[in-house]
């Protein structure tokens, strides 16, 4: 998250370019069965609804199993909604998005690191 955050917040000019080369069904598809594979194994491993750092991870797990079910289930009309999104100049929510995406990947990396007995 934190990696992918950073390199498009460096390459916001390529943006409409790499989202045109994403949106095929096939695709979309395949991205759909690896985000329900990983939401579903951190759903499964990891599913704790606590007060911390943790419920982060849980709701991680979900986004990705919602966005995988999504993929897999509606592949054409997401493409269709994809191609839409890169015919349009860069998005004024996406820089805010991606910014706390990256600071969540860091927040992740840094509780984890200092405390990896309570994982």
């Amino acid at each position: 998250m934190t990696i992918v955050s950073l390199a498009f917040l460096l390459n916001q000019r390529r943006y409409p370019a790499i989202i045109a080369e994403f949106a095929q069904v096939g695709v979309l598809l395949l991205s759909g069965i690896v985000a329900l594979f990983i939401g579903i194994t951190t759903v499964v491993l990891h599913n704790l609804w606590v007060p911390d750092w943790r419920v982060l991870v849980t709701l991680l797990g979900w986004t990705a199993t919602i966005k995988g079910v999504v993929r897999v289930l509606f592949p054409e009309q997401i493409n269709h909604w994809v191609r839409s999104l890169a015919m349009k100049p860069l998005l004024p929510w996406l820089v805010p998005t991606l910014i706390m995406f990256l600071f969540v990947g860091l927040y992740l990396i840094l509780v984890t690191s200092i405390a990896p007995a309570a994982i």
